[in-house]
């Protein structure tokens, strides 16, 4: 079963991998039902059916914790917008009014800087592969695939993903459904393997599934198994998600034995009475451990990416990259001139 290669993403089975025979350990699609799919739909190509497996169409979203020089920023400048003609028209306290030029100057200045900065990371920092990667701030460039322990699927498409964004509205309701989940999952380039946990980035996306039906209207955003993917972030290897990737592994590795007795036992009944008792169990998670951290360690490590302890920007992207230029760039334009304007307004105010 070592020469199994996915038929999806393309990943080749290990012996040691924990995964049914019948399983991509990888991406967790069932091999010869993803075959099967693959040949109805070239089946109904042929006949003019046309199928299409991936719907998603190309539109831009920034979302995640670091998104401060996009929504956060336009949120804010309609706030003090809001403000402003609230306070001249009801509440006419034009003493406060003239603070308010001042605070756009601040805020615009700090969204300005902060797309400027993302502008920068993304247009000049150099890509690494993982294997050639030294510890610190990298850009990688692969396929996403999830890790082992970590699965998810679209939370309306049921599609295998590894971060999604999704939003539903029923007809004749006010209040939208809507949420956004991701799962440490692995960048996977020619030289290996990286783990990326997507809870404190800044995720980019540009694939995006919209839908409806009789009684509702449908959105998801999402990064699947095997799509390219690029992050930038902070490099390092032997960190807290790498020893955790390395029980994942053991755990799973076991669990695959057991669902062998005889092959169990046969390791790890030291005393050979036909069973592994409590203290030979305790030993064979012990030893199991061992071997993955001996695999780990001639496949080169565990390799994590994660945010920066400096604070730069820690961008997941599953976009066009020229796309994410032009967005940074417009941003950084954008606020420049709210600022210049705040400026020259703080100015008449005050002088």
């Amino acid at each position: 079963m070592s020469s199994i290669s996915c038929p999806k993403c393309d990943y080749v089975r290990k012996p040691e991998d924990a995964a049914p025979d019948w399983q991509c350990p990888s991406c967790g699609i069932a091999y010869q039902k993803f075959r099967d799919a693959a040949a109805a739909r070239e089946g109904d190509a042929a006949s003019g059916k046309g199928a299409t497996v991936d719907l998603r169409e190309r539109t831009l979203l920034s979302a995640g914790r670091g998104d401060k020089a996009g929504s956060t920023a336009l949120y804010i400048y309609g706030l003090l917008l809001f403000t402003f003609f609230w306070f001249t028209a009801y509440l006419q306290w034009m003493s406060l009014v003239s603070w308010l030029p001042l605070v756009l100057v601040v805020s615009s200045f700090y969204f300005w800087f902060g797309a400027y900065r993302r502008l920068r990371m993304v247009a000049d920092v150099p890509t690494s592969t993982v294997a050639g990667a030294a510890q610190g701030y990298v850009e990688l460039i692969g396929t996403a695939a999830h890790a082992t322990g970590d699965s998810l699927v679209g939370h309306l498409t049921r599609v295998p993903c590894v971060w999604n964004r999704y939003q539903w509205r029923r007809k004749n309701e006010k209040n939208p459904g809507s949420g956004e989940r991701g799962v440490p999952f692995i960048l996977r380039d020619a030289s290996g393997d990286c783990v990326i946990d997507p809870a404190e980035a800044e995720v980019i996306c540009d694939r995006c599934q919209t839908w409806s039906t009789d009684d509702a209207f449908c959105q998801e955003w999402s990064i699947r198994v095997g799509d390219p993917v690029y992050a930038i972030g902070h490099f390092s290897s032997g960190s807290a998600a790498a020893e955790r990737q390395v029980d994942l592994r053991a755990a799973y590795a076991l669990a695959a034995l057991e669902r062998k007795p005889e092959e169990y036992a046969a390791r790890f009944d030291a005393d050979g009475d036909g069973k592994v008792d409590r203290q030979e169990a305790v030993l064979a998670r012990a030893g199991q451990r061992r071997e993955i951290l001996g695999e780990v360690a001639r496949s080169g490590g565990v390799h994590t990416l994660g945010a920066s302890p400096d604070g730069r920007p820690f961008l997941i992207i599953g976009a066009d990259h020229g796309k994410v230029v032009s967005r940074y760039r417009w941003l950084t334009m954008m606020h420049l001139a709210v600022f210049l304007a705040a400026l020259g307004a703080t100015a008449h105010i005050w002088f």
